[in-house]
């Protein structure tokens, strides 16, 4: 640029003019740019939200279907108990209370029954176990 302007006799005032012409046709094209990188960024960001608000209600569907299930696998459980409790008799014949018994499911498979107060307390114990793990 400043080679260009060599080749002509100018004057200081014209010299200055041309300076201020260039600079603010740069200026104009940098503000452009600015504006155009501006709005690609709202235009992605306003995608990412879109994507993103997808994906919450696709998220929160499937938490209602999970939540849905663990409903009716606990009814189910319930029903698997109380059935269980229904064909379970002491040696004379009595029934089991739900209320009173548990069953507890050993790590080889098998199936124990197990009065309540003594469940109650081996949880607490477990319980007591784990806080003091985590100190």
């Amino acid at each position: 640029f400043n080679e260009l302007l060599s080749k002509y006799q100018l004057s200081e005032a014209q010299l200055t003019l041309i300076r201020d012409i260039r600079r603010r046709g740069k200026n104009k094209m940098a503000a452009q740019n600015c504006r155009k990188r501006k709005l690609d960024t709202i235009i992605n960001l306003e995608r990412n939200v879109n994507e993103l608000k997808k994906d919450k209600s696709k998220l929160v569907k499937e938490k209602v279907e999970f939540i849905k299930s663990i409903r009716q696998m606990k009814q189910k459980l319930q029903n698997l108990y109380q059935e269980v409790f229904s064909r379970l008799r002491d040696e004379y014949g009595r029934p089991y209370s739900a209320n009173a018994f548990s069953l507890q499911f050993a790590s080889n498979g098998s199936v124990i029954l197990m009065p309540r107060s003594l469940t109650s307390e081996q949880s607490r114990r477990q319980d007591r176990k784990q806080k003091d793990r985590k100190k």
